[in-house]
């Protein structure tokens, strides 16, 4: 029997759906994931918690990374918990996705991965510069605000 076979659908269990959202509201506001489900299970369920789990974990590093930015390891920490947090959340949404629990087009999801794939790439990047300068490594983060521009470019460029 397949997952969604033995999912709960939506339609027919919406309070405790909507349980599972308001939880993830109350630790990562607008979890917009949710929008495209049509079912969950206990996987599901499991792999939103490892989601939440590093979204939590954020004002922690941020918080060491303000008090202490230009320590190597303030800047690795933080840059490993984004780098848990995007992977968390590929998994999780690769997870529904194969699953048939959610409504997110193969496209889409591609194109996702991809996005957050490059995102974490630049953090992994910035890990290995935090090794000679953590100073420097912060400013590999700027490429991030170039992803959606290139991103663009390239779709215009097909």
């Amino acid at each position: 029997m397949s997952r969604v076979e033995t999912a709960k659908q939506r339609a027919e269990n919406e309070i405790e759906f909507s349980r599972i959202v308001a939880f993830s509201d109350g630790v990562f506001a607008h979890h917009r994931f949710f929008g495209d489900i049509i079912g969950f299970d206990g996987r599901l369920i499991v792999l939103n918690l490892f989601y939440l789990a590093w979204i939590v974990l954020i004002p922690f590093s941020s918080q060491i990374l303000g008090d202490h930015g230009s320590a190597e390891a303030a800047v690795i920490l933080y840059a490993a918990n984004l780098v848990g947090v995007i992977l968390a959340g590929v998994l999780l949404f690769a997870d529904a996705r194969r699953a048939g629990l959610s409504r997110m087009s193969a496209e889409a999801a591609r194109s996702g991965e991809r996005s957050a794939l490059v995102i974490v790439a630049i953090f992994l990047l910035s890990i290995v510069v935090a090794l000679f300068s953590p100073e420097l490594a912060t400013y590999c983060w700027l490429a991030l605000f170039f992803v959606p521009i290139a991103g663009r470019a390239l779709g215009k460029a097909r």
